[in-house]
């Protein structure tokens, strides 16, 4: 069905009966041919709808080991990188980034750790959207950057200024907590250190840190500030 999809309604059809079973069962979508199928659903995307219906689909692959190492493969990553360029609504752009979130997990996340992964996620930032699309952001960036060569990818000024922009606009717990681990994990590398390592930082840790609402956000919180703390010259 899928790849005999000749027009955009057929596709979003055959991509979310894929997300359907993939949310039931994922091991009956955790194959090479869906993974195929829905790659070329994702290039000839035409709308948001195909575009959510595809991200949705990966997504739910992607949430078993087995299914996250089915998706982790450079066509996958093509697949969402330009569906995230042709995206237009936030509901379609948001499900990409939780797609490449998930598929960040597989292998050591190196399907991921690319530029023009990092560069997609930075675009998709600067567009209008609501608190939980922000949260997706920067779990993508705190997944990407769980390997040594995503953490090299995402040290960058403008992932900084991405992250620090979701962080003066939370208002949630769980956002708070999304900014803190991604932060912790650039961090994890002198690189990564050298561009987190700034006052702006250290201040909105420290209002992140009075606001905290539970353990789990304070934890985050305090390993973010003890990892960057190692920083020479940063004090915390």
């Amino acid at each position: 069905m899928g790849r005999r999809a000749g027009n955009d309604s057929e596709r979003k059809d055959a991509a979310t009966i894929l997300a359907n079973l993939g949310r039931t069962d994922g091991s009956l979508v955790a194959i090479d041919e869906v993974r195929d199928v829905l790659v070329g659903i994702g290039r000839a995307a035409a709308s948001d709808d195909a575009r959510l219906a595809t991200a949705t689909a990966i997504c739910n692959v992607a949430i078993s080991e087995e299914g996250r190492r089915v998706m982790a493969k450079e066509d996958v990553r093509d697949a969402l990188i330009g569906m995230a360029r042709a995206a237009g609504s936030e509901e379609a752009r948001k499900c990409i980034a939780v797609a490449i979130s998930n598929v960040s997990l597989a292998d050591g996340g190196l399907a991921m750790a690319r530029d023009e992964v990092r560069d997609v996620l930075v675009a998709m930032a600067q567009l209008p959207g609501g608190e939980l699309f922000r949260r997706c952001i920067a779990k993508s960036i705190a997944n990407v950057a769980c390997s040594e060569e995503g953490r090299r990818v995402m040290a960058r000024d403008e992932v900084r200024e991405v992250l620090m922009g979701i962080a003066r606009s939370a208002t949630e717990g769980a956002t708070r907590w999304a900014f803190a681990i991604a932060l912790r994990n650039l961090s994890g590398s002198d690189e990564g250190r050298g561009v987190m390592a700034r006052d702006e930082v250290r201040d909105v840790l420290v209002g992140m840190g009075q606001a905290a609402g539970s353990d789990e956000e304070r934890w985050s919180i305090a390993r973010a500030i003890g990892v960057l703390s190692i920083r020479i010259g940063l004090q915390v």
